[in-house]
């Protein structure tokens, strides 16, 4: 994957070649592969919730068709197939990287790219505030089992969101944010200009 990135990239920086390259082999990349190819129909396990989980991803993922970055938490042992399988035919090829490429590049077809990968919703809100100059805030409440975050632009709660991983729960009260903002000011300043689509920051840490 890194080959490909770099050939098909060869101007861009490092950072943003590492994070593309981290969009087609993440965890979300892979199990939306199992689900495309159909792999989770072969899935053996006696998790009883392990069901609807992937059913939930695969409902979700709808609303992303490229990818979500980071706001979708689809179950492990999605991933995990594709990576057995690749493994498995790194082994049997007799370890023949080429061989690998070609099967992995026709399962994870189509191969996310800069244009398609769109932006992170924290660093687009990050570069909202910036630019128009207001005080961004994102403050989390831990519950029992889930983390409640809230993003405050000038002192005014504008999105939140619940959920038991901080990072997810970060990324979708950002987007919750930004859905608010489009909906009271029109497009964000950021959406019609480059960005790093990397996450730039970490208050919550």
């Amino acid at each position: 994957m890194s080959r490909e990135v770099f050939r098909t990239y060869r101007t861009l920086p490092p950072g943003p070649l590492t994070k593309l390259r981290a969009a087609n082999v993440d965890k979300e990349k892979l199990a939306r592969v199992a689900v495309g190819r159909g792999l989770h129909r072969f899935l053996r396990h006696k998790a009883p919730l392990l069901e609807g989980q992937i059913h939930v991803f695969i409902e979700e993922m709808c609303k992303y068709p490229v990818h979500s970055n980071g706001l979708l938490d689809p179950p492990k042992v999605l991933s995990d197939i594709v990576e057995s399988l690749i493994g498995a035919i790194y082994f049997d090829s007799n370890f023949d990287q080429d061989e690998v490429w070609r099967v992995f590049q026709n399962l994870a077809d189509p191969l996310i790219s800069l244009e398609t990968l769109g932006k992170h919703p924290v660093s687009e809100l990050l570069e909202f505030c910036q630019k128009t100059h207001r005080e961004l805030k994102i403050v989390k409440d831990e519950w029992d089992k889930n983390l409640m975050v809230e993003v405050l632009i000038d002192g005014e709660l504008v999105g939140s969101a619940t959920y038991a991983q901080k990072n997810i729960a970060r990324r979708r009260a950002a987007k919750a944010a930004l859905d608010k903002l489009k909906e009271t000011t029109g497009q964000t300043q950021s959406e019609s200009e480059e960005g790093d689509i990397s996450e730039p920051f970490n208050e919550l840490d």
